[in-house]
């Protein structure tokens, strides 16, 4: 499995990841490196979207979490 992310990724992490890879989807991992679930492109674009609104209501961006579908 070459395209993953750790748990907690910044948005532009998880992007040049995608990019990186040309990814239809991208496996998160926890700190110890177990399997959680997959970064979609979809879900890349919604948490993009909550980004762009929490910085129109001023919320701090560390706030904002990608969805990802969760594994076994």
């Amino acid at each position: 499995m070459e395209a993953w992310l750790p748990l907690g990724s910044s948005l532009k992490q998880a992007f040049s990841t995608m990019l990186q890879y040309d990814a239809g989807w991208i496996a998160v991992l926890d700190e110890d490196d177990r399997f959680l679930g997959v970064l979609t492109p979809g879900g890349l674009h919604e948490a993009l979207r909550r980004s762009i609104e929490a910085d129109a209501r001023a919320v701090d961006r560390a706030a904002v979490e990608l969805d990802i579908a969760k594994g076994p």
